[in-house]
């Protein structure tokens, strides 16, 4: 059993694993756009997490956005006449845009004066335009500095090589082939959840012999950092410097124009010595904005942050196929290792959380200490997933058992005893070493069973005592009693041993047990005599007292029962019953307890035998409501009881005639008349009330 259960969680870890792994390896590599995975989406949120809890790329302090805030200074009171009157390109940008490109010829010769390493023109020229000869005359001048912009659209990272280029117009480009201008590609391509998170610094394209950079590969050539450009035809993941907007934050392009500021911001044009600086739009005008996993960046922003990136090493390294199907399949061992090595459910939820937690941390050291990304969320589901199942099948498969377990031993054992020891063992523990608690004992016995037994056929006997017994222990069940023992045809049943639901209402459930014992003992006796098997009768005897409740036995076998005086009494008034040719006789504590739920007739004041204390007994007259005839009779039949206690026995019989009459057929007052009879033809000496029982 132990290693079936053992192959069953093992089966339960491994889907749990390749249900995850597919699931992952589909959303990786859906390819639409609009159908973004739950899983995929779920896994990008974990490396955000890890990213904003994690280290950020170093600081590059040499880079620098010169933006475009605004399409037009003509209103702008930032500019006084006598600095519009000294700067052409101040009054160009008063112009409506876009601007003569005279402007950007000034700013690249007035960035390489100012003795600036790299200078980035994240612009696009693709017509041509006012001032073209100005910008292609500073950009030959500078071409070891300047980087200007290409674009191309509508291509994915898999098919480099066949795709067109949009080039800076030919007014741009200088006509000779021997002069060359630095073009770098402006393109990012996002994921499908359009977030740009990796960026490609070099491709190969058809229309290109050489592979064609982007403007930070380029940008890093122009500066003698060729060693930096990573590969080829390769994404790669960097990490973002920090959030959105508050790192690499534009400088407005008129204030390098602006004598005050140049002098004052710029220190006369050193501040931008040996520094990369990049041109291009700062504005909600230009709609250049990418998203992000650190937020929304100007697309200047963004090329700034994979600069950096590059010149700091700052890539991250993405955990591979291989890898993420290894790790998916361990956590869902790690599930099943736990689930066989800890027996305890608390200790395996704790393990699964603790295993949770660690990988979690360990993929937040890997990516600080290493710039690892390894998959984090479809192995930790894998892990937990396989453990909630492994769980929740074990819950089950031990609710099947004690389910089986109760089953088997509600066969040999009550049903609330069983219920006591599988729910509340504890507590039934405590009363096992014995425990004196008010009980109320039922005892009924077949009448001339043994005659039977001699007389009739082994096996249709036993089959009748089997139907006969089932539905008195159902009847004991249907009052929630226990079941204490069967001796021989006879049965034991017990109120309050195992659970109390008070006196008076365990002693009404018994009562109620009784009747309905003797109901059910009628619907079998027609179907036996109609069968030609013989009819049964049977006694019953009802007794309450303080009994002791407990394990009894030897070491070799116990069993759970009661034993004291009032159990004693219940099995001598079960015997008595045969006495008074009455089915049911109940004790005086019982009477007692049950007088205002029930019609009793009181039967005898009896000392039965092993007993010295009388008792004063009675029997149920009705289980419906009297009529007047029948209290009258029971009224008349009392007075008729106290005469003869009293030993006025003529007038006794007097009563009990009258009593007859008013319920005919009442074998109990016939019992009476005929003792009334004997004792006054044989009158006893110190009369006391007593009827002693001489058998049992």
């Amino acid at each position: 059993m132990e290693r079936r259960n053992s192959l069953i969680l093992g089966a339960i870890c491994l889907f749990s694993a390749v249900f995850w792994g597919l699931s992952w390896l589909f959303s990786d590599y859906c390819s639409n756009p609009e159908v973004v995975q739950p899983l995929l989406k779920a896994e990008w949120y974990s490396d955000e997490l890890r990213m904003e809890l994690g280290t950020p790329a170093p600081k590059c302090d040499n880079l620098v956005f010169l933006g475009i805030d605004q399409l037009n200074y003509s209103d702008s009171a930032v500019f006084s006449a006598g600095e519009l009157s000294e700067s052409e390109p101040l009054r160009l940008m008063c112009q409506d845009f876009p601007w003569s490109r005279k402007v950007w010829a000034e700013a690249v010769n007035r960035l390489s004066d100012a003795g600036a390493k790299v200078i980035i023109l994240d612009l696009l020229f693709f017509s041509p335009g006012k001032g073209d000869a100005e910008l292609a005359a500073a950009v030959q001048a500078h071409a070891d500095k300047v980087v200007l912009a290409a674009n191309i659209s509508d291509i994915s990272l898999k098919n480099f090589k066949k795709t067109t280029i949009a080039w800076p117009s030919e007014s741009i480009r200088p006509p000779d082939p021997q002069q060359r201008i630095q073009v770098g590609l402006a393109n990012f391509w996002p994921d499908i959840d359009q977030k740009i998170r990796r960026a490609v610094y070099q491709a190969d394209f058809a229309v290109s012999a050489q592979p064609m950079l982007s403007l930070t590969g380029q940008a890093l050539a122009l500066a003698g950092q060729k060693k930096l450009i990573p590969p080829a035809n390769i994404s790669h993941r960097f990490r973002f410097a920090g959030p959105a907007g508050e790192l690499y934050k534009p400088h407005p392009i008129y204030e390098i124009f602006l004598p005050s500021y140049w002098h004052d911001n710029f220190n006369d044009g050193r501040y931008f010595r040996d520094k990369y600086v990049i041109i291009g739009p700062a504005g909600n005008w230009s709609q250049d904005f990418k998203q992000t996993p650190v937020g929304t960046m100007l697309g200047p922003e963004l090329h700034l942050h994979a600069l950096g990136a590059a010149l700091t090493g700052s890539f991250l390294q993405e955990s591979g196929l291989v890898a993420n199907i290894l790790l998916i399949l361990l956590g869902g061992l790690g599930s099943f290792l736990i689930l066989y090595h800890v027996g305890h459910p608390a200790g395996r939820l704790l393990l699964l959380l603790t295993g949770s937690a660690a990988y979690a941390g360990l993929a937040q050291l890997a990516y600080n200490q290493a710039g690892w990304i390894i998959l984090c969320v479809p192995p930790l589901l894998a892990f937990n997933t396989g453990g909630a199942l492994g769980l929740i099948y074990e819950y089950f498969l031990a609710l099947l058992e004690k389910i089986r377990t109760r089953a088997t031993f509600e066969k040999y054992v009550s049903q609330n005893v069983v219920k006591a020891i599988l729910d509340q063992s504890k507590d039934f523990e405590k009363s096992l070493g014995g425990t004196r608690k008010p009980c109320t004992i039922l005892f009924s016995d077949i009448r001339s069973f043994t005659t039977m037994t001699e007389q009739d056929d082994s096996q249709l006997l036993v089959a009748q005592l089997n139907e006969y017994l089932t539905e008195m222990v159902e009847c004991v069940f249907r009052y929630e009693g226990t079941l204490d023992k069967f001796i021989g045809d006879a049965v034991m049943a017990v109120w309050g041993n195992v659970q109390s639901h008070g006196p008076e209402e365990d002693t009404r459930r018994a009562t109620a047990c009784a009747l309905d014992m003797l109901e059910a003992l009628e619907t079998l006796n027609r179907k036996w005599v109609e069968s030609g098997r013989p009819a049964l009768s049977i006694g019953l005897g009802i007794n309450h007292g303080d009994v002791i409740v407990g394990n009894m036995g030897s070491p070799r076998r116990k069993e759970f029962t009661v034993i004291g005086d009032a159990v004693n009494l219940a099995s001598r008034l079960e015997g008595a019953t045969k006495e008074y040719e009455i089915p049911l006789l109940i004790g005086e504590n019982a009477a007692q307890l049950i007088r205002d739920k029930y019609t009793l007739q009181t039967v005898d004041f009896l000392r039965v035998k092993g007993k010295v204390q009388p008792v004063d007994t009675f029997t149920v007259a009705s289980t419906s409501p009297p009529g007047p005839e029948q209290i009258r009779a029971l009224t008349v039949h009392a007075s008729a009881i106290k005469d003869y206690r009293a030993g006025h026995f003529a007038e006794a019989l007097g009563r009990f005639e009258e009593a007859l009459s008013l319920w005919p057929g009442n074998s109990l007052i016939k019992l009476y008349q005929d003792r009334c009879r004997e004792l006054m033809q044989n009158p006893p000496e110190n009369w006391d009330g007593i009827y002693v029982l001489k058998t049992k």
